[in-house]
């Protein structure tokens, strides 16, 4: 366990070890939100976290009974909303913060918190792709794995989406407008798709 323990943490090790080249390089510790963390740094920390994917696959292998390849899938699951999240920390930025208003004065808004897309990223992917362990039907599998994969990239591309919306998704009205949305379509569709008495945090 003490190993499993160094592992998980290690990515977040070596980034308080590295942080110093890491902000020069990106301006991480430019403090300007409420918590005093800026988001950069909060999305850099989440993708430090990445490495308990591999924790999370060695206990899979030595204390349950599921097979070498459904404990890779599973590892690879977990890490993909810190992965997400960590590689757009570009966007996940105290910038996003910042909005020009009518009077082209600049207004601070919440911007794109990650924690609050990390949260929605870890509930598409984690119901969506392990759902996929429990279907029989191909045609059912693909459909689940395309909307989870769309709906995971429109979370972690608020930025990208955002130009094409009727509302600006770095309020905080945009935010929950747009969350909220993603969350919906998911789960109508989702359900459409498996059955209650199916989903896999039931059975």
């Amino acid at each position: 366990m003490i190993i499993v323990y160094l592992i998980s943490s290690s990515g977040l090790y070596l980034f308080q070890y590295y942080s110093n080249e890491i902000d020069k390089k990106y301006n991480i510790k430019n403090t300007t939100n409420l918590n005093n963390y800026s988001y950069q740094t909060l999305s850099l920390c989440i993708f430090s976290f990445i490495t308990t994917s591999l924790a999370l696959f060695i206990m899979l292998t030595l204390l349950s009974n599921i097979s070498l390849y459904n404990c890779i899938l599973i590892s690879l699951i977990f890490s993909l909303p810190f992965f997400g999240i960590g590689v757009r920390f570009k966007t996940f930025h105290d910038d996003s913060r910042w909005i020009k208003g009518k009077d082209r004065k600049e207004k601070q808004e919440i911007g794109y918190n990650p924690m609050y897309y990390f949260y929605l990223s870890c509930i598409i992917c984690f119901i969506g792709y392990y759902q996929i362990f429990y279907l029989t039907h191909l045609e059912d599998i693909i459909i689940l794995i395309i909307l989870t994969f769309i709906c995971h990239v429109l979370t972690i591309s608020p930025d990208k989406m955002n130009k094409y919306l009727p509302f600006d998704n770095r309020t905080l009205k945009g935010n929950i407008l747009y969350l909220g949305a993603i969350l919906i379509l998911f789960m109508l569709i989702f359900t459409q798709i498996i059955p209650l008495e199916d989903f896999w945090f039931i059975r």
